[in-house]
């Protein structure tokens, strides 16, 4: 059996589900009282959240890589980290170890695909004047005029930041890339939505404060 080196605390509710779920699987995968062989190096949470507020990434991945090679060099065959978020780092965290980093996103696509998901949801910019109000009741979206059903759109508002109407909606695979158009019907009429990347936010700000 080989042994796990858990990168945790981050946060610590976080960690005991990856640590159960770990050992659950290497006893029904076993059989009888066996459970995973682990390493792991819990980090004090608030320290990490102050860099993340600061938007010091980089010396946030400076700390998990250093505790991601103590975690090599003491016998890890791995790396795990026991987060969402802090997969942001990866890359980081990936290049200062020779062991490889197991990515919650590459499970999670082999999961996906093996489950045949069929759907996605999108982003839509959605012309015409500004919403008034977020809409009460979800609006239906169709394939073009004329077109079939396609889903429903939800929290649909006028953002001024970014001075456009903006929702979300769940649609056909073949229908979530950026640029493809859906007919909207909504409480204020007929509406032409454009499916564009979430989140919505200015992620490289760009946009101005004021």
């Amino acid at each position: 059996m080989r042994t796990i080196g858990l990168l945790g605390g981050m946060s610590w509710e976080s960690t005991a589900v990856y640590y159960r779920r770990i050992n659950e699987q290497t006893r029904d995968r076993l059989g009888g009282l066996h459970s995973a062989e682990v390493l792991m190096r819990s980090v004090d949470f608030d320290k990490i959240v102050t860099l993340q507020q600061a938007d010091a990434w980089d010396k946030a991945g400076t700390v998990l890589a250093g505790f991601a090679r103590d975690l090599e060099a003491a016998g890890a065959a791995c790396i795990v980290i026991c987060t969402n978020t802090m997969h942001k780092l990866a890359h980081t965290v990936q290049s200062a170890v020779t062991v490889p980093l197991l990515h919650i996103t590459d499970v999670t696509g082999q999961a996906v695909k093996a489950a045949g998901v069929k759907r996605r949801l999108i982003g839509v910019e959605i012309d015409g004047e500004p919403f008034p109000a977020l809409n009460a009741v979800k609006w239906p979206a169709f394939r073009g005029e004329g077109g079939e059903s396609i889903g429903k759109v939800t929290s649909a508002i006028y953002s001024p930041r970014l001075k456009k109407n903006i929702g979300y909606c769940w649609v056909p695979t073949e229908m979530a890339q950026n640029g493809t158009k859906v007919r909207i019907e909504s409480e204020w009429g007929r509406r032409t939505g454009t499916v564009a990347a979430i989140p919505f936010v200015d992620p490289d700000k760009r946009i101005p404060v004021s």
